[in-house]
């Protein structure tokens, strides 16, 4: 669709120069065998056409009568392309515009609490990146995804949705890293989780169960922390890292199995990238992502 807008640009242009060339030529010019014709000052343009047409004289009629008419239809043949051209452009501009009608019924069904914030506009979604995993799946929590209620306090891998793949399931904002410069530690938060609990961490128990907890309910705070490890050299790309909790020593990591949404756990960390379940990075390509009822970024 783009080569449509030279083309328009040639065809204007070309029309252009006919319209100068009608301009610059005396209307004898079209004659060449002596027929001499003067504009009436109060005649229209078209008038004058007609009747030019009308008053040839006898020595013209000879003249093949396409050759005399070639550079009208040339005008008129450049006009209807310029039409079509500006037709399709202006279609498919409208068309590129109006995607399909994104609706966050289940968050709107469950949390209503960001509507009583007055959110306006969501926050950069930069601030709040969505975790994936190595095969590409999301990682979520409470409303990160239709696929987890706002009252399920587990995380799971599920399939990429609106902003992603998925034309059945909405994406909403993802999570927010805070780090301690002299631990080098990170916790994150669950922007979504503000509709379903309050402040609540990604953390993990001494069982090994990953859940979203409140830093108050936690037996030790370690249990919150998570440091980045960098994949062998051959995984080592599009920003891959492991997260190691500081609390069980262990990797998160995505287990196994064949349904749609899967558990996120910890286990035994295979820093060798034996098992890419345990290679996650943050995406920041999720669009209509919503961060409130009716509110999403773009």
């Amino acid at each position: 669709m783009e080569g449509f807008i030279p083309m328009v640009y040639r065809s204007i242009k070309r029309n252009m120069t006919v319209k100068q060339q009608y301009r610059s030529y005396n209307i004898a010019d079209f004659y060449p065998d002596g027929y001499s014709y003067e504009y009436p000052q109060n005649k229209h343009k078209g008038e004058i056409h007609h009747d030019v047409l009308t008053k040839r004289s006898n020595s013209t009629k000879n003249r093949a009568p396409e050759k005399q008419l070639v550079r009208f239809r040339s005008h008129k043949l450049s006009m209807i392309l310029i039409n079509l051209a500006l037709l399709l452009v202006t279609g498919h501009v409208g068309t590129s515009q109006t995607g399909p009608l994104l609706e966050s019924k289940m968050l709107c069904s469950q949390c209503s609490k960001c509507d009583h914030d007055m959110t306006k506009t969501c926050p950069p979604s930069e601030a709040y990146p969505h975790m994936t995993a190595f095969d590409n799946t999301l990682i979520a929590g409470a409303l990160q995804s239709d696929y987890v209620n706002a009252s399920d306090r587990g995380v799971y891998s599920v399939p990429n949705v609106v902003g992603g793949e998925s034309a059945e399931y909405n994406a909403y904002f993802g999570w927010k890293s805070t780090s301690g410069s002299a631990s080098g530690y990170h916790r994150f938060s669950n922007y979504m989780d503000k509709c379903s609990g309050g402040k609540n961490y990604l953390t993990v128990n001494k069982n090994g169960k990953v859940s979203l907890q409140s830093l108050t309910s936690l037996e030790n705070l370690a249990f919150a922390d998570w440091k980045s490890i960098n994949p062998p050299k051959h995984l080592n790309h599009r920003e891959f890292r492991f997260w190691v909790s500081r609390g069980t020593g262990k990797c998160l990591t995505v287990f196994g199995g064949g349904s749609k949404k899967r558990t996120v756990g910890v286990a035994d960390c295979k820093l060798d990238g034996a098992n890419q379940g345990q290679l996650f990075a943050f995406r920041f390509h999720y669009h209509n992502s919503f961060c409130c009822c009716g509110h999403h970024n773009i």
